[in-house]
Formats: structure tokens, C-alpha cells, sequence
């Protein structure tokens, strides 16, 4: 297994959105490699870390950076989806942190055999957990052209989506890099040097791990896991995640949701966050200079309000 590393993306920012809270319990929805579980428990000694994580390989790798914590740690091979089973499941307590570092990781980009990326020759894969579920050349089989077309439009923002999708089916490529050939012949190379095949690999990946149903389900649970004056702190790469992200927690921030022709409120709804960050927090220049894959993270974030407002 390719050693896993983690740099954690916005760390500085993540420990100043938790300063003064002094966090006694913490969820990390996407422990991964660990980067953001260690610095954190080394900034809160008091605190207990359950992590979260679809990866198995992100698990291992977690529980060897975080063993001088082990007794602190609790691990969790899963989707977040799952955020309130696998919290209250593991123990009543609410969480004074809810943390979630969204899409792929370095490490699954980067090992080969994961099939994550078009710079390595491997199998068409593109599971985050590659024990469950179906990988995505399995998943071009699966769909017929219409459906393949509108999950590249819709996952990836693909203009030329029907054009891919046709050729996806005629030729069903079973590598990474047979996938990026037949893309590279039918997408011309964006004006800002974009490798033509992002947007379908992107596509695939996103709805062969269902990331954005995952991504819906964890906004939902955050307000019933987080205690009152709790953070969520969330850290998105594409626009997609970064919209879902943003308009759940406005949801949630403000009160009735009725539709506007309704004469009185009949949903009930009262606000259960307040949105801590209006505008997304962006990397600082010399984050990026470290890492590179930083450039494109959104973090925004939201305080639990009282359950009694």
C-alpha cells in the first residue's frame, strides 16, 4: 500500500473556528489520513476524536498516526451518511466539533491501483471504498446512454456530455487511461490548461460514490449531533459540494420554509445554526505554494444554536 500521506487542507483555519469552544468531543466525518484528528487532539487534551471513513486504507492509516492518542480515538469504517447512527451508536454524548473534509484524497489520487486518476494506467475504479458498490467502468455497463449523458452534465459540468456518453458505450474502456484517450479526442483542452478528461472523471467518481446523496444526508444529521453552541466546519473542492453545502446551512439558519404563497406557516421550522462564515474561507497563498491541491478549497462553517430558540 502507498504510504498514506496527509497534509490537512486549512488547518489554521479549521483550530480558529474551534478556539475558545474548548471541544470535549469530536467528529471527524473524514478522518483519512489523520492530519486534522492529531492536531486537533494535541490542541484539546480532554477531547475524545470518533472518526469516520468510507477508505479502509484511510482507517489503518489513521489509527497508526493517532495511536500516542488511542485512548482518545475511536474508529469507524463507514459513509457518513451514517453521522447519527454511528454518534449515538458509539455514545450518547453530543459533539462540540463536527468536521468534514470533503472528496478525494491524495492518497487515493495518487495510488495507482485505485484508479483514481488519469496519469496512472489502472483499472477504472473510482471507489472510495473499493469493497462495496460498483466501480465506474461497471457503472458505464450499467447505464444506457441517456443516463451516462446526464450524469456527466449533472456530476461534472460536462458540455459535451452526450458526445462522451455516446462514445463511453461504444468503446467501454476498462483503464484510466483508455477513459482519458477517448475523452481527450472528443473535449478540446480548456483555455486554462484543464486535462480535458477532469470533468468525466469527476462525473464518474462522484456518482459512483454517490457523494452528493452522501453529502446530503450528513447536512441533515449535523443540527441533531451537534451540541448547542457546537461548530460544523466543512471544506468542499468543487463547486458542487461547495452549493449544497452552502444552501443547507442557510436552510437551516433561517426559520419557517413554506413556500411563499402558503397565509401562515405550516412547517414549524425554527433555525437550528447561524452561519459563522458568509463568504467561504479561502487558502493563503503560502498554503497553496506547499499544496498545490489546496487552491480549490472552500471551507464554510456554522455555530448550533440553542435548542430551545
Amino acid at each position: 500500500m502507498t504510504a498514506f500521506a496527509h497534509d490537512p487542507v486549512m488547518l489554521r483555519e479549521v483550530l480558529a473556528l474551534v478556539e475558545g469552544l474548548s471541544p470535549r468531543r469530536i467528529v471527524d466525518c473524514t478522518v483519512g489520513g489523520g492530519g486534522h484528528a492529531q492536531a486537533l487532539l494535541a490542541a484539546y487534551p480532554r477531547a475524545r476524536l470518533l472518526g469516520i471513513d468510507r477508505d479502509g486504507e484511510a482507517i489503518a492509516a489513521a489509527g497508526e498516526r493517532l495511536a500516542a492518542f488511542a485512548t482518545r480515538v475511536e474508529l469507524v469504517h463507514g459513509c457518513f451518511s451514517a453521522l447519527r447512527e454511528v454518534v449515538f451508536d458509539h455514545d450518547d454524548a453530543l459533539a462540540d466539533l463536527v468536521l468534514a473534509d470533503l472528496g478525494v484524497s491524495s492518497h487515493q489520487l495518487d495510488t495507482p491501483a485505485r484508479g483514481f486518476s488519469w496519469r496512472h494506467d489502472a483499472p477504472l475504479d473510482l471507489r472510495m471504498d473499493p469493497t462495496r458498490g460498483v466501480s465506474a467502468a461497471e457503472l458505464i455497463d450499467r447505464l444506457d446512454e441517456p443516463e451516462l449523458a446526464l450524469v456527466l452534465h449533472r456530476y461534472g459540468e460536462e458540455r459535451r456530455a452526450r458526445r462522451v456518453a455516446r462514445a463511453l458505450k461504444q468503446d467501454r474502456p476498462r483503464s484510466t487511461t483508455e477513459l482519458a484517450a477517448l475523452v481527450r479526442r472528443l473535449v478540446p483542452r480548456a483555455a486554462d490548461g484543464l486535462e480535458p478528461a477532469t470533468r468525466t472523471f469527476q462525473a464518474l467518481r462522484l456518482a459512483v460514490n454517490d457523494e452528493l446523496g452522501e453529502l446530503a444526508a450528513l447536512l441533515a444529521a449535523v443540527p441533531d449531533v451537534l451540541a448547542e453552541d457546537g461548530r460544523v466546519v466543512l471544506i468542499s473542492f468543487h463547486s458542487l459540494e461547495d452549493r449544497a453545502v452552502k444552501q443547507a446551512l442557510a436552510r437551516e439558519a433561517q426559520g419557517c420554509v413554506c413556500p411563499p404563497r402558503l397565509p401562515a406557516c405550516a412547517c414549524g421550522h425554527t433555525p437550528t445554526l447561524e452561519v459563522i462564515t458568509r463568504k467561504p474561507l479561502r487558502p493563503r497563498a503560502d498554503e497553496i505554494a506547499r499544496n498545490a491541491r489546496a487552491q480549490s478549497a472552500r471551507l464554510r462553517a456554522a455555530r448550533r444554536l440553542p435548542r430551545s430558540a
